[in-house]
C-alpha cells in the first residue's frame, strides 16, 4: 500500500505545482509566451526534484541508457510513433476543441518554448507518470494491465484540454507498455520527445492554420482509412516483435 500511496502523492504533487505556477502567473499579470514557457520549465523541474528528493523514483538502471537493448528499442520506437500518428488521425474527424491552441503556437515559435515542449515537458512527465506513478503501482504489486491503464488515464486527464485528453490517454498507455517491458524511462522518454517534437514542427509549419487543418479532408476517406490501417499494422507487428524478443525486467 505504501507504493500505491506514493503514486497518488506523486500525482497530487504534480497537480499542485502546476496549479501554483498558473496562479503565480495569473496574479503577476504576466502572460507572455516567455513567462508561460519559464513557468512550464521551472514547475516541471521543481516537480522532478521533489519526487527525487522524496525517493518516489528509483535510480540506477531505471534511468540508464546502457540497460536498453537498442536494436529492439528502435523497432519499438517505430511502432510507437506509428501508433501515435494513427491515434492522431483517428481523432481528427471529431474536431475536439483546443483550449490551449494560441498559447501552444506562441510557445512553439520560440527556442525556449521548443525546449520546454519538446524536451523538458516530456522528460518530466515520464519521471512523474511512468516512473513515480506507474513504477510505484507496479512495485506495489498492482496487476500490470491495471497499473498501466490507471496511469495512462491520469496522464490524459491532467492535460485538461479536450483535444489532448483522449490522445494523451492512449499515448500514455503505449508509453506505459514500453516502461513496463523495459523497467526504464529512457525508451518511453525518447518516444515522448519525438512525438512532441513532431507536434512542434507541425505547429511551426502550419501556424494559425493548424486550427482548420484536417488530414481527413486533405486525404479523402479511402486514403485516410488506408493510412490508418497501414500505421496500425506497422505498429502491431513492431510491438509484437519487440514484446516477444525483449526480455521482461523486474519491477520489484
Amino acid at each position: 500500500m505504501k507504493k500505491t500511496y506514493a503514486a497518488i502523492l506523486a500525482i497530487l504533487i504534480f497537480i499542485l505545482i502546476q496549479t501554483l505556477g498558473g496562479v503565480i502567473l495569473a496574479f503577476s499579470g504576466t502572460s507572455t509566451p516567455f513567462a508561460l514557457t519559464l513557468s512550464i520549465i521551472l514547475s516541471g523541474l521543481l516537480t522532478a526534484l521533489i519526487l527525487f528528493g522524496m525517493r518516489f523514483t528509483q535510480g540506477g538502471r531505471t534511468f540508464s541508457p546502457a540497460t536498453i537493448h537498442w536494436p529492439l528499442a528502435s523497432v519499438a520506437i517505430v511502432g510507437a510513433l506509428c501508433a501515435d500518428f494513427a491515434i492522431a488521425l483517428m481523432s481528427d474527424p471529431f474536431d475536439l476543441p483546443n483550449l490551449m491552441e494560441e498559447q501552444f503556437l506562441q510557445i512553439a515559435a520560440t527556442p525556449l518554448g521548443i525546449l520546454a515542449m519538446a524536451l523538458v515537458g516530456p522528460v518530466v512527465e515520464e519521471v512523474v507518470f511512468r516512473e513515480a506513478v506507474l513504477g510505484n503501482l507496479l512495485r506495489g504489486r498492482m496487476r500490470p494491465w491495471l497499473a498501466i491503464l490507471l496511469s495512462s488515464l491520469v496522464f490524459g486527464l491532467v492535460h485538461l484540454n479536450p483535444i489532448q485528453i483522449p490522445f494523451a490517454t492512449l499515448v500514455g498507455f503505449i508509453l506505459g507498455l514500453l516502461y513496463y517491458k523495459t523497467g526504464n524511462i529512457v525508451l518511453p522518454a525518447i518516444v515522448h520527445i519525438l512525438n512532441n517534437s513532431l507536434s512542434v514542427i507541425e505547429m511551426n509549419i502550419l501556424g494559425p492554420e493548424i486550427s482548420t487543418f484536417s488530414y481527413f479532408r486533405l486525404l479523402g476517406l479511402p486514403l485516410y482509412l488506408a493510412l490508418i490501417l497501414l500505421l496500425l499494422l506497422i505498429s502491431f507487428f513492431s510491438f509484437r516483435y519487440f514484446w516477444t524478443h525483449y526480455s521482461k525486467c523486474s519491477h520489484a
